[in-house]
């Protein structure tokens, strides 16, 4: 992080006063404007390791910069904040990342300056250079997984249901790294591939190790849509499941409804041909990506979780309030179950129980922990 600088642009003064100095004791250089015009204008002097802007600016707007950022600098690590409401700044984020830009953070307005300033010095401690070898990580058993409860409130049943598996990359110099932090670094289908298959052995291990102790649950795994196109992937994942003795139905493969870029017939084969075979299957970020009438009408899904920047806000926001409700009632018609992300405070929880919602999940209700914690937290059999 020595020596990275960074360009600070917001028409209010006093924030990109506070965020100056916030981040010049993080280490950072850091230039502050006023405007994207005199910004670009410095730009063309010497070039920022990384551009902390704001969205909503007079004349040049964040969008606009970010248009000519794409073009002038292609790559360029970026951070976006603005005080529009959530929706709005995802897409700036979405059509950020469409245009090649390395978006590395978004910040909502108000904001923590010195929380900022340390996602940030987080974000450089992991240099943009540093190589994430599947093979070699797997290899290493570098892999490992948390798990974050989800929790039955629907039907007159409460309790645990299953957890998320949530992958974690043991880095030997940097510590426990989150997905974010490493996953934008997996490149081929193939490495997707042996990640995804990696990550369901440990889980299917872990539920193994659980059953011995009295501790049954199912478990809930990320599936990327790279990995669609191998037409063995049913059979390896049976093979998976079989080895550690295990059944299809403890697993339920999640996939991220932003992610979703590929067509519908492309993925339906592959995923009719799992859920045949017992596996669960879940829209991850539900809300968050496009046609999901669409994909919810074509593909099997069981389960949907509905995005959690519809879900934080529900209990104050009568449009995100409406969207969950909308979304739970279409759902049980369909027969689908519904899981509400992002379950933060007391007054979210009563709100998703009161828009029907089934089953929850939150940092509020308990945050991803090691495989140890879950169960001795969790384990009712145990003593």
């Amino acid at each position: 992080m020595a020596n990275a600088r960074i360009a600070v642009i917001d028409d209010e003064v006093h924030i990109g006063e506070l965020l100056l100095m916030a981040l010049a004791e993080e280490g950072f250089e850091v230039q502050r404007f006023s405007g994207a015009e005199s910004f670009l204008v410095s730009m063309n002097e010497k070039p920022f390791d990384l551009v902390l802007s704001d969205l909503n600016m007079p004349n040049l707007d964040g969008v606009e910069l970010m248009a000519l950022l794409a073009r002038r600098s292609p790559g360029q690590r970026i951070a976006l904040m603005s005080g529009c409401e959530p929706r709005a700044r995802k897409a700036a984020v979405e059509l950020a990342m469409s245009n090649g830009l390395d978006v590395v953070a978004s910040f909502q307005k108000p904001f923590d300056v010195t929380t900022i300033a340390a996602v940030l010095a987080r974000a450089f401690a992991i240099a943009p250079s540093t190589t994430f070898n599947v093979t070699r990580a797997i290899a290493l058993k570098q892999i490992a997984m948390h798990y974050q409860p989800i929790f039955r409130v629907g039907s007159g049943k409460r309790g645990l249901m299953s957890v998320e598996a949530l992958m974690r990359w043991s880095h030997p110099e940097l510590g426990l790294l989150n997905p974010s932090e490493f996953l934008p670094k997996v490149k081929t289908p193939e490495d997707w591939r042996d990640l995804t298959l990696a990550a369901l052995d440990i889980v299917a291990r872990q539920l193994t190790e659980w059953d011995k102790v009295g501790f049954y649950t199912a478990a809930a795994v990320n599936l990327p849509p790279e990995v669609l196109h191998f037409h063995d992937l049913p059979d390896q994942l049976d093979e998976i499941v079989a080895r550690h003795g295990q059944k299809a139905s403890r697993l339920k493969l999640e996939l991220t409804e932003g992610s979703m870029s590929f067509g519908i017939d492309d993925a339906l084969a592959a995923l009719t041909r799992l859920r045949i075979r017992g596996y669960g299957l879940a829209i991850d970020d539900y809300g968050s990506g496009f046609s999901s009438l669409q994909r919810l009408h074509a593909i099997p899904f069981d389960q949907i979780k509905i995005d959690a920047s519809f879900v934080t806000r529900s209990d104050r926001d009568l449009e995100a309030r409406s969207i969950v409700e909308s979304s739970v009632q279409l759902a049980q018609r369909l027969g689908i179950d519904v899981c509400a992300e992002g379950i933060e405070t007391a007054s979210i929880m009563r709100t998703m129980i009161d828009c029907g919602c089934e089953s929850l999940q939150g940092f509020g209700l308990c945050p991803p922990r090691e495989a140890p914690m879950i169960e001795l937290q969790f384990n009712s059999s145990a003593g």
